[in-house]
């Protein structure tokens, strides 16, 4: 039968054999050189941009011969658009936060509530 003191010497044998090899791998390895900060790798930046301004011509390109309508109509249909906002804007700035009108003289005198400033 193996004692444990036996045990525990195989153990650290072991263990320093294991420790001295990995010491041994690590003073033979290399370090790969890093370089922080610009590369002298301008070819990327310029397949980048050509790649970029390709894309948007062939985006512009797919716009136009998607469009359903006209450049006359989409004007038309854009400024109805805007338009159609103005109005909404215009009807709710017109009216106060119960839907009495702000210009108008109410009925019944407003307390303000605690929370509003005057």
């Amino acid at each position: 039968m193996v004692s444990t003191k036996d045990l525990r010497d195989i153990f650290n044998d072991l263990t320093n054999e294991a420790g001295k090899k990995a010491n041994d791998v690590l003073k033979n390895a290399e370090i790969p050189e890093i370089s922080v900060g610009r590369r002298n790798d301008g070819a990327g930046l310029l397949w980048f941009g050509i790649g970029l301004t390709l894309g948007a011509v062939i985006g512009m390109l797919v716009a136009f011969v998607a469009t359903p309508m006209n450049g006359e109509q989409a004007r038309q249909k854009i400024s109805e658009q805007v338009d159609k906002v103005r109005r909404q804007k215009e009807e709710s700035s017109t009216f106060g936060t119960n839907g009495s009108s702000v210009y108008g003289s109410s009925t019944t005198p407003v307390t303000p509530t605690p929370y509003e400033r005057s």
